[in-house]
């Protein structure tokens, strides 16, 4: 049987000839097994390799462009590893060294072909000759999954300077690269073109059906931002109940038909959906709500770092820049845009209800409160609303004294029903109780302890 270990005893004995200096390096090039071993090494060393011990900062460029300058003095010509000779070469910055031994790789080679496509893209060829090179690698066999995704994720990036963003985003999507590919559905893309692109590859087979999943999902919550009954569809169940829901008190309020009291109502009803539910069935995949990492990390609008005008083939182009600007961010950008709109529709409620009303002042101070944190100034309309129109509620004569808004003593609920400003649930009562026995019963403990000794 082979042994078991003979895989890392190769890699550790490539690892120190690496570090065996120029003469050495010359000596192994010339030796045909000693030279495929070696740069196999080369080839698949990663940062995440557990062979670091033999080498240090910096030490891994110097190594592969060393065993570069000692494969250029090996006569050219067609050898097995020619196509992997040319990629060192390339990566140590030696375009002249790479072009020749890729006379004289393999066709049948994928490396050969991506190769190709980027040193073309550094000669300025075109850039349709650059994608058809990546495509042509793609085709053959050969490259491991990382390099697959390597290669999707340079292809997408080539398509998007092309303007291709369909294409980009199908191969970004075959990258695995989520943020990139959300970056097309959500900012370049329209939604009807974002729709017809999901709708062609539904129950097809997919490589990442999990980021399919998640991209059916930017579309339900881009749709549901537009008021489309259409998002139901990709939502699931739970949420497209959810979504019908909020459709149904929007339709109602805006019923000029229905009495001012149940349109106002029907207005709080949909805001509190959206503000509690808004991050699910509204928000961003990335900015300004960072959905991609559950709205926990604040995310900044980026939008590629851009370069236009500038001679890089892969630079942005003028029609991305056009279509940023013509589909900006919601809520000009502000974090958790959801709570805006919810307010935004609390505020057309209030406008429906009777002043001095107990319900009205409900409405001005909880919407109000779901902006205070975030927005102050944002929240002081609601704030002066709530003493002008109702000054004889109990809220109202709160928030006069206070100066502000009163603190709700429960949090609005997610299922949409109002809170019970006069009742506090048992379990905040619990805390509060703990809260001061606690501290209490060690103090106690400490000061016997201390008596004792």
């Amino acid at each position: 049987a082979a042994d078991e270990t003979a895989f890392q005893s190769l890699r550790v004995t490539a690892a120190k000839a690496l570090a065996a200096g120029p003469g050495a390096l010359e000596k192994l090039a010339t030796d045909p097994l000693c030279r495929r071993l070696v740069t196999a090494f080369v080839v698949s060393r990663t940062k995440e390799s557990v062979y670091d011990e033999y080498a240090g900062e910096g030490v891994w460029a110097a190594q592969s462009k060393a065993w570069c300058l000692a494969l250029a003095k090996v006569p050219l010509g067609p050898l097995p590893e020619a196509d992997r000779m040319a990629w060192l070469a390339y990566d140590a910055g030696e375009l002249a060294v790479a072009r020749n031994w890729l006379l004289h790789a393999s066709d049948v080679s994928p490396i050969t072909w991506w190769l190709r496509a980027k040193i073309s893209l550094r000669e300025g060829a075109p850039r349709d000759m650059a994608a058809a090179f990546y495509r042509e690698a793609l085709q053959r066999p050969g490259l491991d999954e990382l390099q697959l995704s390597r290669l999707h994720a340079e292809l997408g990036r080539l398509c998007l300077a092309r303007d291709d963003f369909e294409q980009a985003l199908a191969a970004w999507m075959s990258a695995g690269d989520w943020e990139a590919a959300a970056y097309v559905a959500e900012r370049l893309l329209s939604t009807q073109a974002l729709q017809a692109w999901v709708e062609a590859r539904s129950g097809a087979g997919k490589q990442h059906i999990e980021q399919f999943e998640s991209l059916r999902y930017l579309l339900a919550r881009r749709l549901a931002r537009e008021g489309s009954d259409e998002a139901v569809k990709y939502f699931t169940p739970s949420l497209a109940t959810s979504y019908r829901a909020y459709l149904v008190q929007v339709r109602l309020a805006y019923d000029e038909q229905k009495s001012a009291l149940t349109r106002g109502r029907a207005f709080m009803a949909a805001a509190r959906i959206v503000r509690h539910q808004g991050m699910e069935l509204l928000g961003t995949e990335l900015a300004p709500d960072a959905y991609i990492y559950g709205g926990s990390f604040e995310m900044a609008d980026r939008q590629r770092e851009k370069h236009y005008g500038s001679e890089d083939p892969l630079a942005t182009s003028e029609a991305e820049r056009e279509l940023l600007e013509k589909r900006p961010l919601p809520q000009q950008g502000r974090r958790f845009h959801y709570r805006y709109r919810a307010a935004d529709l609390a505020w057309l409620g209030a406008s429906l209800m009777p002043n001095d009303s107990e319900e009205t002042a409900a409405f001005l101070c909880e919407a109000g409160n779901w902006l205070k944190a975030r927005d102050p100034a944002a929240a002081d309309l609601f704030y002066k609303a709530l003493v002008v129109r109702c000054p004889r509620t109990r809220l109202g004569m709160q928030a006069a004294q206070l100066h502000w808004f009163p603190e709700l003593p429960v949090e609005q609920g997610e299922s949409g029903k109002a809170a019970d400003w006069g009742v506090r649930p048992a379990w905040l009562l619990l805390c509060w109780a703990l809260a001061i026995a606690v501290p209490l019963g060690m103090a106690l403990v400490a000061s016997r302890l201390r008596k004792r000794s």
